[in-house]
This record gives C-alpha cells, structure tokens and sequence, in this order.
C-alpha cells in the first residue's frame, strides 16, 4: 500500500491552509511556493479536497482557500480517502476478495490479518488530525521560519 503523490501533495497542502489559517484564504501560489508542488497539479488536488468538503473556496481578489472546518476536525484519513479512496492492503480484505482466487475471509487467515493491519491503519489515522500537524510544524519551527510539511 502506497499513498500517492496526489495524497502526500494534498495532505501537505492542507496543513499549509491550516498553518494560515489566522491570516484568511490561502492562495494556491502561496502553497505552492511553500510546498513546492505545481500549480496544475495543485489546483486539481485542491478542487479535489473542496467536492470531498475538506476544503472551501473563497473568491475574489482576496480570495483563496480555508478549512471547511476547525483543524482538529479533520483527519489525515479524510483527507487522504477524499483524494486517494479508502485504503486497502491487500485485494482479499474488507470484503473485497476475489472469489475465484480465493477460500472466503471467514476461512482465510491472510484475509483476517490484513482486515486487522487496514483497521489499524484506519484507527491510527484517524486518530490524528490537521491540528496536530499544525502543532508539530510550529514546533519544528525555527527563528521565526516555520519548517515545511
């Protein structure tokens, strides 16, 4: 199981938005330069992140991009699912196993294991939010530069 780009990327970037939270929207050149991710490809991420209701848009000329809502409400699985689906290690797991290649989940042992590694992954990210990120990334902050994601 990988995390694409495209998840790695939005993830960064909302932790960015969250970072500039107190100042109003974010514009996508400001997250990109801070990030380092292309604009083409940000923007169809961040018009990912807002029709999956992790973000909104504001526009205008001071407009930009905010949280949908408080940070500590969204979730590194939120975000991550709203952008890549929903995590799978292994086809045979969450009721998803291939039936001619496999004896069933109720007599699969594998089929059990990787149920119990993608429900702990699951636990594990949602159990971390965007608040948390932002906390760490204040805390790694050094001179007055925060650190990038």
């Amino acid at each position: 199981m990988n995390i694409s780009t495209r998840g790695r990327y939005g993830l960064r970037a909302c932790v960015e938005i969250a970072l500039n939270v107190e100042r109003g929207p974010v514009r996508v050149s400001s997250i990109a330069r801070e990030q380092k991710i292309p604009v083409s490809y940000l923007e169809q991420i961040l018009n990912k992140l807002r029709r999956g209701g992790v973000i909104k848009s504001v526009r205008g000329s001071k407009g930009g991009y905010l949280l949908s809502k408080p940070k500590d409400e969204i979730t590194v699985r939120e975000v991550i699912e709203v952008l890549d689906g929903p995590f799978a290690v292994a086809d045979c797991s969450k009721d998803r196993c291939p039936r001619e290649t496999c004896i069933g989940p109720e007599n699969c042992v594998a089929s059990r294991l990787w149920r119990k590694v993608e429900d702990n992954l699951d636990n594990l990210l949602d159990s971390i939010t965007l608040e948390d990120l932002y906390r760490d990334c204040r805390r790694l902050s050094v001179g007055g530069r925060k650190e990038k994601v």
